[in-house]
């Protein structure tokens, strides 16, 4: 029996939270967003669709900036500085709008709630966002 080698252990956000793309939404090819869970350093990325969490998918390590690119401006909870006031967007159920608020909230904000210094970055991932949804539902 082989003993444990660290290049076979999955990262997640727990134990990689500095990662580049684990922990971090990506908008994927088809308009939706994505949450990167894991990497498997034998199958690649896994991405759950942070709307409809039985789209799950993996991908390879090259798609991630490439057919995914990352929803920008994100801050993620080792981030986040005491004292500032932030943005929240729930970027999976809506309403898709900006709204402001705490440090103390910004903390305890889900992985589908998108958390922003600038309110402008917030303003644009609520757009990409609704646009999802309708796409998501055939809405035009």
């Amino acid at each position: 029996m082989r003993s444990s080698d660290s290049r076979d252990e999955i990262l997640t956000p727990a134990n990689s939270p500095d990662h580049w793309a684990i922990g971090r939404l990506w908008v994927g090819w088809n308009s939706q967003i994505y949450y990167c869970d894991s990497y498997d350093p034998r199958l690649g990325f896994w991405m759950t669709n942070i709307a409809d969490a039985s789209d799950r998918r993996n991908i390879s390590e090259r798609a991630p900036t490439r057919t995914f690119h990352e929803v920008r401006g994100i801050w993620r909870g080792s981030d986040l500085k005491a004292g500032m006031g932030y943005h929240a967007v729930d970027l999976a159920n809506g309403p898709f709008e900006a709204r402001s608020v705490s440090y103390e909230e910004a903390l305890g904000m889900p992985v589908h709630v998108g958390v922003f210094a600038n309110d402008w970055e917030a303003r644009i991932a609520a757009a990409s966002a609704e646009r999802a949804h309708k796409e998501r539902c055939g809405i035009h």
